[in-house]
Order: structure tokens, then C-alpha cells, then sequence
């Protein structure tokens, strides 16, 4: 039983091997255009440098590659669009010669040019060249050979006398292409090679043999050993370039107009531009090294290509089918590769050739969902239809399974091979459930979930138990005789696909989703990570299509944007799209077979493909590059100190991987802000706008899509501060502020004197001026209360003589002519009142009425005279007088300036009350005061009354009740006089409510 499996397995990994080996390759192409920065798409030569920098001549100018993106130079040379011609790079720079006029040369100073317009003898430049002592040579439109030393350009000594279209320097000396066959170089001088007669277009040299290419075909071999290279035959080859072949062994590329061809012992093979057959006017080949891989470039006017050894290969379409739309992959140990295809066939890829067998019902329905070998049963494979039902393969014929106890409308998409109840067969996932097929008993079911089975899983660690899920957002364990939930995925539109990986707590599994991504859960069902586009990195696609693992525990996984690959650490390894030689990104449903020496096959939209194992290890990572660093003064070296002002400081590097650019990520820490490590992103560049003064150590480290780390690389620069911070220059800032200031303030004092003695003498002008006018203002005062006393005193003896004789009339005069003369009296005594007032006001502005006399006094008897003389008058008006005397005793005042005071209060309320109203005159305490209030019932006063009512000649809106005349001095007199005597004086008014107004006098003693 051993013996037997032993051999199977040896026999399926031999199958494996020479399944692999036979078939034609593909390698992975992939298209550059002006999307990645060339400056035009017609490139016609490319060089690579001896840093392994690739630079590209195109007809718009040259650039140079890194990261992926071609980056332009500027000559500034004027020479216009079409110079770049045939490219040549040594220790001294870049040489491109022109297919317009003359030779450009890039080195450390910048651009050189030599071309006709500056006399040099050079013209159109088809090749430039040069020798074993790395002198550069250039080869003209006619065929004439020139080598550089400095500023001049030189006939060499060897240089042919006949016109040459292309020069090959060999160890035995140089060969010659000319319009009349292959020219050597011998002793004697050139000879014309009697083999190889006709146009040739072009020489190359591996090791040991010289490819010569003519008008039609092409010759291996060395000068008189020439033979014609089968499978080339008719084919105009017109550039050509040696470099490891397919194999791995010395080979020869050559091109023709639209066609790549890879010579590699005696054999012939061409290799398709993938997906860009439709390119023409291929100009040239080239094969550069770089990181131990070679790297095959292929220029045309539309586009550069790139063809790498390593990527995917497709299976060969011109042996039979293949390039149908694959849903499910198998290997059987007769090393047989089994694929499924959308209408119900399978297809066998078996001693390079194809065989296609039909199964069930050819419709739409027929979809071949899955396919598994048997175990243990030799050749034989299980096919599961979607609709169609189960057939197996049992080395000779497809035989039908039977429906057993599944209907045939179910629909069914798991099949994978397992153990039940002891027996071997295969699980089957279905719409209606679970379902187990085995040779002894056919199809049976088995259980029945809430929804159906998108995928089964077996469980490598228990027997009969398996995993299940898919239609149910959750996955489900299956025990043997009941189902158990193990994770959900709430959200997901279908769950397609699970695996088991091993973790350090036990063993999790994988699921892929159809909108997101793929998930990670632990044994305890809890989610551990997730991928999808909004991720970091980001997934390549969120339809997760099929997902596998390897015996190293890395995920192989199919989304409809290319293949991935994930380490065991969860992070993204590779990228696999066309650009590595898939047929399509688009990889199918569950198609995807993992095997030995890490052999991958995957199916897409277009067909199989599969990636070789690799054989060797690793290629070491190159060290990481600084491109360029620079601020907005300009660029600078490592440990340069920038002056100020300094801003936008830019560094760009590079991990120089030829392959898979925008995988690699890099991480930036600055030291000297204190901050940490950024996180790794794809930005090979950074910009800090604005830095302080200090010193700086940029750290870059960078990481491959592998997952191994270069660096890191190291940046050290400093950032000097201002000029005007430098401790000499702040101590001479001090001191010319020092000095400044000292200057500045004896300035100021100056002008402050002198503005002093101006103000002083415009003070002291201004003060006599004033006292000037105040001498004539007292004069005038006293002057105008001169005239008023003498016209008040002579007005006042008429009138009182007047107000006489109209008592006197009045007694004398009958009754009927009283009232006129009442009249008559009425006015005069107004007048007399206004003439008393005028008096008053003028003894007291001029200090005539003598100061008060304050003394004790009773009070009491003021206040009965002043009642006793206003009663008459009030009851005239109908107005009741009321004195109410809280309080009695003396006070400290002027005895007749207290008879005014109340005099002419009582006077107004009884003038400013309307009829039958009531006018109180009261005496309070209040404190050390005594308080006189004389309260009425007149209209009140506003708030503009009350604030100048005590004003001279003041005017209000109250007015007398009874047409009394009303001159308005009263009132300031009462507040003159009260001041006087060291008292107070106010009044309390509200509109409409009448008015109190009050005096206080100090208290006097008794």
C-alpha cells in the first residue's frame, strides 16, 4: 500500500515537472507609455548606466527610470524634438547621439553638444560605440568613424576607409556592416568577409559566437565559420542584442518590424509582446542587468516594453483550447492538468496536447464549478456541474454518478475530496445542503442548513468534520450530526472561499467575500484582520474569487484585478497582473491549484497560466539610492548646513527594483523634531516646508513586495539659523541699540526742552492775557450790577409810589372802576417782585447781600409767619395750607436767609397748584438735619425740570395756575442762599403728581 502511494506521487510530481518544462514560454511583458512619463512614446534606443540606470531615447528627448516613472532631462541645447538616436553609456556619463545633427553627452558639468553648426564634421549619428579602453566613438550617416578626445573629434587610426552602417568590436578586432556584406579587420587591413555578401543590418556578440543579420535572415557563428540560422529565415532583422535566453543559457534577441524573436542554442523562439500585437515599428533591442536578473527592452515609436523572466506563463493557445473561460482546476498523478470551463466541458492539457470531453447538458446552466482528484484512486477526478449533477474521470471514460438523493434542478457549487463515516468520497456543497458522494453509496445527504453552501471545507485536524458557509453570512461547523457556527460575516454579499493557515494560538482560516475582501478569523470565530481597497496597503479588488495556501502557510489569492500573494505576518508579498504575464486580471471561481517548488496555476477570463518555481534564492535587495536632495535655494549634499532662509527641503529616493516598482513602501523618520516613524507608504519623496534651525538625521527605510527591509539610509543636514542670530552679530545688534537709544533719548530731551520752553511761554502769555480779560470781565460784572442796582432802585421808588396811589383809588373809586384798578395794582406788584428779585440776584453775584449770620434759632415762629402770610393767598385760590411740625428746636442759620428760602417755596406752590388742591409745609428730623418739605399738587416736573430747576431764568413746562407771573430766579436764589448756609436742597417730582421740595439745615444745640 505504501510502495503504491509512493509511486503515484512520484509519478504526479514527475508529470508536474515535465508539464512545466515543455511548455512554450511566456515571459511577462509590460508596456510603458506616456502615462509613465516618457516625454513621446517613439523611443528608439535605451543605455544603462554603470549604476544600473536605464536611460531611454525617445523623440522628444532623453529620461531616465526609477521607481517606474521616467523622468525627463533637460538639455537646454536647442536642438529640438528628434535628436535622441542610438544611446551608449559609460564611466563618463551618457552619450546620445542625433538622427538630426550631432552628438549630446551627459556628465557631471551638464550637457556637452558636438554637431555640424559648430564645425564639427559629425552630421546624423546612427551608432556611437566604444572600444576596450572605454573611449567613445561615433559612426555617421556616411559610414565615417570618429572618436572623442575633449573638445575634438578625431579619425582613428583603425577606422575603415569604406562606409560602414555598423561597427562590432571582438577579441580578434573589429567587424564591419556595410551595403556590400561583413567586413573584418585583420593585419593587413579590412577585408571583405567572402561568406556573408549582401546588405548588412546588424552585429552582435555573446561569449563565444557573433550574430550577423542581413536583409533577409540571419548567420551564428565566428569569421569563417558562418552558418544560417534556422527559423529566421525571410525575417529582416534589423537590431539585435545578446543576453541570457529562456533557458537561462546564452542566447541572442533580435527584432524585426513588429516581431521578437529569443535565439538560444540552435533554437528559435518568438515571443509575443502580450496583449500588444498590434504594435509596429519596432526600432531596437537591448538587455541591461540589474539585482542578478536581466531585464530583455524592446523600443518602438509606440511605447517602450519590457520583458522580464520570472512572471507568469500562459498555456500555449496554438495546441488547442485554452483560452476559454476556466471556473475550476485539478492535477492528477499522471502529471494531467484538468480544467472546468462555463459550458459544462473539461478540458485535459496531457503530452501537449488537448482533449475536451462534454458533459451534461450543454446550456447555461452547465457551468463547472469544481474539480477534484481522487485520493488513493489513481488518474481518477470527480466534475461537478452546477445543474448538471456529479461525473468522474476513472482514467479511461467520464462516467455519470447518479443523482442519489440531490435533485436534479439543485443548484451546486463546492466539491472537494474528504472522508464520511469511514468511507472515502467527496463533499458536495448545494443550495438544498450538504451532501456526501462515495463509491459504495452514491450521493446521500447529509444535512441541511438555514440557507445554502456556497464552499466546503475539511478540517485536516478532525475526522468527518468540515467547514462550511457561503449563502449564510456565517460559517458553520459540521460535527458529524449537527452544525455549529464558528464566525459570522454580517454585511457580506457571499461568503466564496475559506482555508486553514496555522497561527500561533491555534489554527484560523481565511475567508474571501465577494464585495469585502478577505477576512481572518481565530479559532475562538473572532475577526483577526481584514483586507480590502480601503485598506493599508490597499487590496488589489475586493471579489475575492479564489484564495489557497502553500506548505510555507503564504495565501495565493484570485481577485478580479490579478493575483496576490500574503505572507504568513498578513502582509501583501507580490502583485501579479498582465504585466507579469498573466492572459488576464481577471482570475475565475475557485480555479486555483497550488503544488510543489512553489508551482502556481490559476485560471482567468482567457485561459491557464502558471508561475515556475523558483529554483534560486532570493536576489540580495540593492542599497536604498538618495536621487536628489534640495530646498527652494537649490540641491545639496548629505551633511550639507542650509543657510537661511531656507524652505521646501525635498529628498527623493529609490529602492532600485527593476520589477513590481509600485509595491515597495517606505517609511521616513526625521530625528531631530522628536517625532517617531511615519508609516510606510509608496511616496518616494518627501517635502518638509518649513524646518527650525538644528541638525537633522533623515532615516529612510524601504520595503520590497516580498516583505524583506533595505536601509536604512541615512541623510544627515542641518539648518543653520538667521544671520542675524550669530552671537557677535546680537552682541552689535545691542550696542547699536544701545547707542540708538542713548541718541534717540537725548534727541527726544532736546525736543522736549525746547517744546517746554514754548509751552511755558505760551502758559505765561496765556495767563496774562486771562488775567487781563478777567480784570475787564470784573469790571464789566461790576459795572453791569452798578446799572442794575441804580435802574432797579429808581424803578423801584415810582412803582411803589404807583402801587400807592392805586390803593388809595381803589378806596376812592366806585365799585364798577375797582377791578381795573385792582388790576393796575396786580401788575405793578409783579413788577416790584421782578425789580426785588433783580436786586437780590445782583447783591448776591456781587457780594453785597452780606454774608449769613448762622446762629441758633427757633425755627417755629418762621414757620407760623410763613403760614400766617401765605393763608390769605392760598385761600384766594381755594388751596388748603397745612403745617405739620414732627419735631421742634433750634438750628444753625441765617434767620432772613431762612425767611427767603421758605418765602419763596411757599410762594411757588401755592402759584404752581390748581384750585382746591392742599399745600403742606412740614418739619422732620433726619439725622443731624432738620428737613423742610414743601409739598404741592401742581403738575409736576419732567426729568428735564428737575435737572435745571434751580437754574437762573430757567424756563419749565409748568406754568402758574393762575396767570401769577413767574420771573424764575426764586428757586437758584433758594439754592444760593442754602449753600450758603452749609445746607442742602432738592426737590422729588413725578409728572402729574405734583412736586416736594425740601431743605436741610444742621441742627443747632438747646
Amino acid at each position: 500500500m505504501v510502495c503504491r502511494a509512493f509511486f503515484w506521487v512520484c509519478l504526479f510530481l514527475a508529470g508536474c515537472a515535465s508539464l512545466a518544462q515543455d511548455l512554450p514560454y511566456r515571459p511577462a511583458v509590460q508596456l510603458f507609455g506616456e502615462g509613465a512619463g516618457l516625454p513621446s512614446v517613439a523611443v528608439h534606443d535605451l543605455a544603462q548606466d554603470a549604476e544600473g540606470r536605464i536611460w531611454i531615447g525617445t523623440q522628444k528627448g532623453v529620461a531616465w527610470l526609477s521607481r517606474g516613472i521616467f523622468h525627463p532631462t533637460e538639455s537646454s541645447l536647442g536642438l529640438g524634438p528628434g535628436f535622441t538616436g542610438r544611446m551608449l553609456a559609460n564611466r563618463e556619463g551618457v552619450w546620445a547621439g542625433s538622427f538630426m545633427d550631432g552628438l549630446q553627452h551627459l556628465g557631471p558639468k551638464g550637457w556637452k553638444v558636438w554637431r555640424e553648426a559648430d564645425g564639427k564634421p559629425l552630421g546624423r549619428v546612427i551608432q556611437v560605440l566604444v572600444d576596450a579602453e572605454d573611449r567613445v566613438h561615433v559612426l555617421n550617416a556616411a559610414g565615417r568613424v570618429f572618436r572623442v578626445e575633449g573638445d575634438r573629434l578625431v579619425r582613428p587610426a583603425w577606422a575603415p576607409e569604406a562606409a560602414m552602417t555598423f561597427l562590432l568590436a571582438t577579441k580578434g578586432g573589429w567587424l564591419g556592416a556595410s551595403h556590400e556584406g561583413l567586413w573584418c579587420q585583420t593585419p593587413d587591413g579590412w577585408k571583405l568577409d567572402s561568406t556573408l555578401r549582401g546588405p548588412v543590418l546588424m552585429l552582435a556578440r555573446s561569449q563565444e559566437r557573433i550574430l550577423v543579420t542581413l536583409a533577409r535572415g540571419a548567420w551564428l557563428g565566428t569569421p569563417g565559420a558562418w552558418k544560417p540560422v534556422v527559423g529566421l529565415e525571410g525575417e529582416s532583422l534589423h537590431s539585435a542584442a545578446a543576453g541570457p535566453g529562456l533557458g537561462g543559457t546564452d542566447a541572442f534577441w533580435a527584432v524585426s518590424s513588429n516581431r521578437l524573436f529569443c535565439l538560444e542554442g540552435d533554437r528559435v523562439q518568438e515571443v509575443p509582446l502580450g496583449g500588444t500585437e498590434d504594435v509596429r515599428q519596432i526600432t531596437a533591442v537591448r538587455v541591461t542587468k540589474a539585482q542578478g536578473q536581466s531585464q530583455i527592452w524592446v523600443t518602438s515609436i509606440h511605447g517602450l516594453f519590457r520583458v522580464q523572466p520570472g512572471g507568469w506563463n500562459a498555456l500555449p493557445r496554438d495546441l488547442g483550447p485554452g483560452s476559454t473561460l476556466c471556473y475550476s482546476l485539478a492535477r492528477t498523478p499522471d502529471g494531467a492538468l484538468w480544467y472546468g470551463d462555463a459550458q459544462g466541458r473539461v478540458h485535459r492539457f496531457l503530452d501537449h496536447r488537448w482533449q475536451v470531453w462534454a458533459l451534461g447538458k450543454q446550456d447555461a446552466q452547465s457551468i463547472v464549478f469544481a474539480l477534484t482528484p481522487l485520493p488513493g484512486a489513481g488518474n481518477s477526478v470527480l466534475a461537478m456541474l452546477s445543474r448538471g449533477g456529479l461525473y468522474q474521470w476513472d482514467g479511461r471514460a467520464w462516467t455519470f454518478c447518479g443523482w442519489g438523493e440531490l435533485k436534479p434542478s439543485t443548484f451546486a457549487s463546492a466539491l472537494v475530496a474528504g472522508t464520511h463515516l469511514g468511507q472515502a468520497g467527496a463533499w458536495i456543497g448545494t443550495e438544498a445542503g450538504l451532501y456526501f458522494w462515495s463509491q459504495q453509496r452514491g450521493i446521500t445527504r447529509v444535512a441541511s442548513p438555514d440557507k445554502g453552501i456556497r464552499w466546503v471545507l475539511p478540517d485536516p485536524t478532525r475526522v468527518d468534520h468540515v467547514l462550511v458557509g457561503g449563502m449564510m453570512d456565517e460559517v458553520l461547523r459540521w460535527d458529524g450530526s449537527r452544525f455549529s457556527r464558528v464566525a459570522e460575516l454580517p454585511g457580506c454579499r457571499f461568503s466564496v472561499l475559506g482555508a486553514w493557515v496555522p497561527g500561533e494560538e491555534g489554527r484560523a482560516f481565511r475567508v474571501g467575500t465577494y464585495d469585502q475582501g478577505v477576512k481572518t478569523f481565530g479559532p475562538d470565530g473572532h475577526l483577526r484582520a481584514h483586507w480590502c481597497k480601503s485598506s493599508t496597503p490597499a487590496w488589489p479588488g475586493d471579489a475575492i474569487l479564489s484564495l489557497a495556501h502553500d506548505a510555507q502557510g503564504r495565501a495565493w489569492v484570485g481577485t478580479d484585478f490579478g493575483m496576490v500573494r500574503m505572507g504568513v505576518n498578513d502582509r501583501i508579498e507580490a502583485t501579479y497582473t498582465q504585466a507579469d504575464g498573466l492572459p488576464s486580471n481577471l482570475c475565475t471561481n475557485t480555479a486555483l491549484l497550488l503544488e510543489g517548488k512553489e508551482r502556481v496555476w490559476t485560471g482567468t477570463s482567457k485561459g491557464v497560466a502558471f508561475l515556475p518555481p523558483r529554483e534560486n534564492p532570493p536576489v540580495p535587495l540593492p542599497a536604498l539610492r538618495l536621487l536628489s536632495a534640495g530646498s527652494g535655494a537649490g540641491s545639496f549634499l548629505p551633511g550639507a548646513r542650509l543657510g537661511q532662509p531656507v524652505s521646501q527641503i525635498g529628498f527623493a529616493f529609490e529602492l532600485p527594483l527593476l520589477h513590481r516598482e509600485g509595491d515597495i513602501r517606505y517609511q521616513l523618520q526625521l530625528e531631530g523634531l522628536g517625532l517617531p516613524a511615519g508609516p510606510w507608504t509608496p511616496d518616494a519623496k518627501v517635502i518638509y516646508p518649513t524646518l527650525p534651525p538644528g541638525s537633522y538625521r533623515l532615516q529612510i527605510r524601504a520595503m520590497a513586495p516580498d516583505g524583506r527591509e533595505a536601509g536604512p539610509l541615512v541623510v544627515p543636514f542641518s539648518v543653520a539659523p538667521p544671520f542675524w542670530r550669530h552671537p557677535v552679530l546680537i552682541v552689535l545688534y545691542f550696542l547699536v541699540l544701545a547707542s540708538g537709544a542713548v541718541a534717540l533719548h537725548r534727541v527726544r530731551l532736546a525736543r522736549l526742552r525746547a517744546r517746554n520752553r514754548e509751552l511755558t511761554e505760551a502758559v505765561d502769555q496765556a495767563t496774562h492775557e486771562l488775567k487781563t480779560a478777567n480784570e475787564r470781565l470784573y469790571h464789566l460784572n461790576d459795572e453791569k450790577n452798578r446799572i442794575i442796582g441804580v435802574a432797579a432802585h429808581d424803578l423801584r421808588n415810582p412803582l411803589s409810589g404807583i402801587l400807592m396811589s392805586c390803593e388809595l383809588l381803589q378806596e376812592e373809586l366806585p365799585e364798577a372802576q375797582a377791578p381795573d384798578v385792582v388790576r393796575i395794582r396786580s401788575l405793578g406788584k409783579a413788577m416790584l417782585d421782578l425789580i426785588q428779585g433783580l436786586l437780590d440776584v445782583n447783591a448776591i453775584e456781587a457780594y453785597t447781600a452780606g454774608a449769613p449770620v448762622i446762629r441758633s434759632m427757633d425755627v417755629g415762629a418762621v414757620l407760623e409767619e410763613i403760614q400766617c402770610n401765605y393763608q390769605p393767598k392760598a385761600e384766594r385760590k381755594g388751596i388748603s395750607l397745612s403745617l405739620e411740625a414732627e419735631v421742634t428746636g433750634p438750628i444753625l442759620a441765617d434767620e432772613r436767609h431762612v425767611q427767603r428760602v421758605l418765602d419763596n417755596l411757599v410762594s411757588n406752590a401755592v402759584k404752581y397748584s390748581p384750585k382746591d388742591r392742599q399745600v403742606w409745609i412740614r418739619l422732620k428730623a433726619h439725622g443731624e438735619w432738620f428737613r423742610f418739605e414743601i409739598q404741592d399738587q401742581g403738575p409736576g416736573l419732567t426729568t428735564e425740570d428737575q435737572a435745571r430747576v434751580f437754574g437762573a431764568y430757567a424756563r419749565l413746562s409748568a406754568r402758574p395756575t393762575a396767570g401769577e407771573p413767574s420771573v424764575g430766579l426764586g428757586l437758584s436764589i433758594v439754592k444760593k442762599l442754602v449753600e450758603d448756609m452749609k445746607g442742602r436742597v432738592g426737590v422729588d417730582s413725578f409728572l402729574g403728581e405734583g412736586a416736594t421740595f425740601w431743605v436741610e439745615l444742621p441742627r443747632g444745640e438747646g
